[in-house]
C-alpha cells in the first residue's frame, strides 16, 4: 500500500489516485514567468547523463527555490537509490564528499545541507527524465488522508476461510509550484 501511495504522489494521474508532482509538464522558465501550478526544471546540460557540472546544477536547483521556502522546515531532496549512489560519489574541490550519509539509523543523509529521501519510484538517469526533485515539501505538495485505514472481514465466500479487504483513500496535489524544483536530463 505504501509503495502504491508513493508512486501516486510522484507520478499519479489524478484519476482514482492522487495527482503526482511529476504529472504536469515542467518548464525551464523561472517563477515569475511561468503559470502557477507548473513546476520549474533545471537541465543537466547533457542529453543522457547527469553531466560534468552536476554540482553546479544541484546548487542552481537549490537557489532557484525562493529563500523563504529553502530556509523553512520541510526542504529536502528526493531521488532513487540508484541516483543517490551516483551523487554519493561527488566531491567538492577539496575532496570532501557532497553527500553525508546519516550517522544514526533512522535519519536521512544530507546533500548540500539538506536531507535526502530515497523514493524508488523516482526516475533513473535517462534522457528527458526527472530523476531528482528538491523543494519544501510541506509548502509545495499536500497529502490528505480521506479515510483511515479500514479492514473488512468477509467470511462467507470461501468456507473455512476469511477474506480480508483493506481500504484507504488519500489525495495529493501540488499546492505551491514555486516550492518544488526538478532536475531534467537534457541539454537545455
Amino acid at each position: 500500500m505504501a509503495r502504491n501511495e508513493s508512486l501516486a504522489f510522484i507520478s499519479g494521474g489524478g484519476v482514482d489516485k492522487p495527482t503526482g508532482f511529476l504529472n504536469g509538464t515542467p518548464v525551464a522558465t523561472a517563477d515569475a514567468g511561468r503559470a502557477f501550478g507548473v513546476l520549474q526544471y533545471v537541465a543537466t546540460g547533457n542529453a543522457s547523463t547527469l553531466g560534468a557540472d552536476i554540482i553546479a546544477r544541484l546548487i542552481a536547483m537549490g537557489f532557484a527555490t525562493k529563500a523563504g521556502y529553502r530556509q523553512a522546515p520541510g526542504c529536502a531532496w528526493l531521488m532513487s537509490t540508484a541516483v543517490l549512489a551516483e551523487i554519493a560519489n561527488l566531491k567538492d574541490t577539496t575532496g570532501r564528499p557532497l553527500y553525508s550519509p546519516s550517522l544514526w539509523e533512522a535519519g536521512p543523509g544530507f546533500l548540500l545541507g539538506y536531507p535526502v529521501f530515497e523514493a524508488e519510484e523516482m526516475a533513473d538517469v535517462t534522457a528527458n527524465a526527472f530523476p531528482i526533485a528538491f523543494g519544501n515539501w510541506q509548502r509545495g505538495y499536500i497529502i490528505g488522508d480521506r479515510t483511515p485505514l479500514g479492514l473488512l472481514r468477509e467470511p462467507y465466500s470461501h468456507r473455512g476461510f476469511s477474506t480480508l479487504y483493506w481500504r484507504k483513500r488519500v489525495h495529493g496535489a501540488v499546492l505551491n509550484s514555486e516550492a518544488i524544483k526538478l532536475l531534467k536530463i537534457a541539454a537545455t
